[in-house]
């Protein structure tokens, strides 16, 4: 019996072991690396995270793939546990790019502002109190011949958070009651009914304290709005040229 028992499995095993010994041939997509980069890893309360993002081919080929839209970030107190990032209650939607990668060639994903943060329940400073963060991104991206998307995740970066001092703390203490100043140095807009008064305090800010850490940003942002506002009077035309020129 025991013969017969052991002629039954031998071909069973046989196709096993040369299953597990056949080489796996690495798929040149998953030599694709995201990679994130801070533009500074030191932050005042209240001062926005600016992170550089790209995707590096490290394979021998060339890839070939569709991809759309900035990446995807996630925040962590302790390294561990990332909750996804998202600074708007709506979800932009982004025409696919085809890209070919050679072997050694970055694709620059562009700049990404991290700093107003939307939730089911609240909108707040993602980074609320001081301290250290972590942030990780992930993009996805469809390989040319396959039809389902691969997901490329970076490695985490650590981010700390001060309090603010001096001129920062009277500018910090001026806007952290009302997140439609968040809201608007993120993004360059605030609601309607908030607008002007948003506006109008910012300017004096830039005014009065230039040597501010949040003075360059409030000016990007006021960049931003007057650039797409269509209905510009003369006097904001004349200072969004100002903005420029400084």
């Amino acid at each position: 019996m025991k013969p017969t028992f052991m002629r039954r499995w031998i071909p069973a095993i046989a196709y096993l072991f040369g299953f597990l010994c056949t080489p796996v041939i690495a798929s040149p997509y998953s030599d694709l690396k995201l990679q994130i980069k801070a533009e500074k890893e030191n932050l005042v309360l209240g001062e926005p995270l600016l992170i550089e993002s790209s995707i590096i081919n490290l394979s021998d080929e060339a890839v070939n793939f569709s991809m759309g839209g900035p990446p995807e970030f996630f925040i962590s107190k302790d390294g561990l546990s990332f909750s996804y990032y998202r600074d708007s209650e709506v979800a932009p939607i982004y025409k696919p790019t085809f890209v070919e990668l050679k072997p050694g060639e970055i694709k620059n994903l562009g700049k990404s502002t991290v700093l107003y943060y939307v939730s089911q329940v609240q909108k707040k400073v993602v980074f609320d109190v001081p301290g250290e963060y972590f942030v990780k991104a992930k993009y996805y991206v469809t390989p040319s011949n396959l039809k389902d998307y691969i997901t490329l995740e970076s490695d985490r970066i650590k981010i700390k958070v001060i309090e603010p001092s001096g001129i920062d703390k009277k500018i910090w203490d001026m806007i952290c009651h009302n997140i439609e100043f968040v809201k608007f140095i993120h993004h360059g807009y605030a609601s309607k009914q908030s607008e002007d008064e948003v506006i109008k305090t910012l300017k004096q800010i830039i005014e009065k304290y230039p040597a501010s850490t949040y003075t360059p940003y409030i000016k990007e942002a006021l960049i931003k709005y007057y650039r797409t506002k269509p209905d510009k009077t003369p006097e904001e035309k004349e200072y969004l040229k100002t903005l420029q020129k400084d």
